[in-house]
């Protein structure tokens, strides 16, 4: 899997060249658990099941549902629920969204040719702003009052025929302007006051729209199907993916991706060789995918917010996914008219509708199964209420095919261990305790080779004035006795005075290395790791390193340049190389700092 994740900030364009793909991303959150809290939210409520990863099924242990409104309300209840029934709760999540929009784009990108990821940015974002604005601006008041349970879709259609009729007659006779479509509930003893201003405020939190999007796209456009060149396409209102990111952050569960709700069940399709095309029918949008070797190459939807749907809308939405090797359509969803607009859709269509549980069950242990009469389970013969949300789980853990499903990044993932700031502090306070101690040992080793030529020394002065005592009647002897004692007294201050001269060198350079080492650890880039650090010759150091890219070098080269001045210190020789390292190009690069004097006169700080 590679996708791009961006941010339509100009903070985020500037860095957006060097963001690694989704797999990358991926392969470094560590997944410490296989549990996984699986949400899903309309924006009216919040579902939620409680799932774990055994082998390659999929256990369902718990479903939650919450009418909690704001983010952090609504998973805070949910992780209430988990607590009062004594289940703990799972540490990553992810989230399926209404409000994050999917679609397939026909964007202007000739052959195989590869736009960096600022232009697909650019192309993405320019194509789903308008889209998203349109899908986003289709709630209405008639709709929430549903989506709450305030209100039926009969209720409501009844309502809107009778003000379009009041409103034609009113026109025609030139009268007063129909009643509001809330005072009309109200009237008619349907709803509440307090229940009307609740979905007022919420139709109008729900329709701010933020114009910074975050898009996700396929890293390559579909090849398989009747429709090559297009490109899965996702995005949402970036305000909106940071409020749920910092919800589940603040309840310390991690949100790893985020799903668009709608077409979320096309992974569980990616198991076939043979096209397959599944329907989505949910209260205020049907939704119709057609995957063909594990790609979505048909993705269309309807919103039916505003009025009640009609087979006859479903049924022209899937004429394009339908073909002749198309026997028969999957059905999930929990429309409360589903079975009956399946009826009908079948007999029109031709072809049978089966429930997605058949395929559903192929993946999944439902909690029912293991222990009959769990309260909080799933039985199986309802898990295609729950179609999306298992299908994303299947996606998440690599179940079905990558390119099956489209997701934008959640909570983002930790910096790779070398770019931590606790690992670097620790990597180079091991370099100085490294060479500390090495200076240390060649200082002790040294010091003690010459109390043992001193004592040596010592020793044959003592026989040479034992000597000298016993011999001198013989001046002849004598003599020579003492020129040899005058000698080892000579040897014995000279290595005094080059002890004294090693020592004064050794805490000198000591000196200059403790200082030195700092700046270093200062003046390295984010992007820019330092490897290695030896000394090769008397102030002629060797720095090995690695950075992301050549930019982040050449600007490590700079600020080193400028800083070694007052070191007595210059750059040599600066070569570097791409190498890749963990999956991820980069720059190989080894510098040669040598003393600015001519002579091999120790620098000075």
């Amino acid at each position: 899997m590679n996708r791009r994740i961006l941010k339509n900030s100009t903070q985020l364009n500037s860095l957006i060249s060097g963001l690694p793909d989704a797999k990358t991303l991926r392969a470094r959150i560590p997944k410490k658990s296989n549990r996984l809290l699986v949400a899903e939210s309309d924006g009216l409520t919040l579902r939620a099941l409680v799932v774990g990863l055994h082998g390659d099924k999929v256990i369902v242990e718990q479903t939650l549902k919450s009418r909690a409104m704001e983010p952090r309300a609504a998973i805070g209840d949910l992780l209430k629920q988990l607590e009062e029934r004594g289940v703990t709760p799972p540490k990553q999540a992810i989230l399926l969204n209404t409000n994050i929009i999917p679609t397939l784009l026909e964007l202007p990108i000739e052959g195989k040719e590869v736009l960096p990821d600022q232009r697909m940015l650019e192309l993405v974002r320019w194509e789903m702003e308008a889209l998203l604005t349109e899908q986003l601006s289709q709630w209405n008041l008639g709709w929430l009052l549903i989506g709450r349970g305030y209100l039926t879709e009969e209720q409501r259609d009844e309502i809107i025929d009778d003000m379009q009729a009041l409103k034609l007659a009113t026109q025609a006779s030139g009268g007063r302007t129909p009643a509001r479509f809330g005072e009309e509930a109200i009237k008619r003893e349907w709803i509440n006051r307090e229940q009307l201003e609740e979905c007022l405020a919420l139709q109008e939190s729900l329709h701010l729209f933020d114009s910074s999007v975050d898009c996700s796209w396929q890293p390559s456009p579909i090849q398989a199907g009747r429709q090559p060149g297009l490109w899965l396409c996702a995005a949402m209102s970036s305000t909106l993916r940071q409020s749920w990111v910092e919800a589940f952050a603040h309840h310390q569960v991690r949100l790893q991706w985020l799903y668009p709700a709608a077409g979320a069940t096309a992974p569980s399709l990616a198991q076939f060789k043979s096209p397959q095309v599944v329907v989505e029918i949910q209260p205020g949008v049907v939704v119709c995918s057609r995957v063909e070797e594990g790609q979505v190459v048909f993705l269309g939807l309807i919103k039916c917010c505003d009025h009640t749907v009609k087979a006859d809308e479903i049924i022209e939405l899937c004429q394009s996914a339908l073909s002749s090797d198309i026997e028969k359509i999957y059905l999930t969803g929990c429309h409360p008219r589903r079975e009956n607009l399946a009826k009908t859709l079948s007999e029109k269509l031709q072809r049978p509708f089966v429930p997605l549980q058949e395929l559903l069950s192929a993946h999944c242990v439902f909690q029912s199964a293991l222990e009959p009469g769990v309260e909080h389970g799933i039985e199986s013969n309802k898990a295609d209420e729950f179609g999306g949300m298992l299908s994303s789980c299947f996606h998440f853990y690599g179940l079905t095919s990558a390119d099956s499903a489209i997701q934008l990044q959640g909570e983002p993932p930790p910096p790779p261990l070398y770019k931590q700031s606790i690992v670097q502090l620790g990597a180079a306070l091991g370099l100085l305790l490294m060479i500390m101690t090495g200076n240390e040992a060649w200082a002790l080793w040294k010091t003690k080779q010459i109390d043992a030529e001193i004592a040596e020394n010592e020793h044959k002065t003592s026989l040479i004035l034992a000597a000298n005592e016993k011999l001198a009647s013989k001046d002849d002897e004598y003599q020579s006795v003492k020129k040899s004692r005058d000698e080892w007294a000579a040897t014995f201050q000279k290595e005094s005075a080059r002890k004294q001269a090693i020592e004064s060198v050794l805490i000198k350079r000591q000196q200059f290395v403790e200082a030195l080492l700092p700046m270093l650890g200062r003046v390295v880039p984010d992007r820019v790791v330092v490897t290695a650090f030896e000394e090769q010759q008397w102030y002629r150091f060797k720095l090995n390193g690695w950075g992301m890219n050549q930019e982040a070098i050449d600007s490590f080269n700079e600020l080193l340049i400028y800083e070694l001045e007052s070191w007595g210190l210059y750059i040599a020789n600066s070569p570097s190389e791409v190498e890749h390292r963990n999956g991820i190009e980069g720059y190989r690069f080894s510098f040669m700092l040598k003393p600015l004097l001519t002579n091999d006169q120790e620098p000075s700080r």
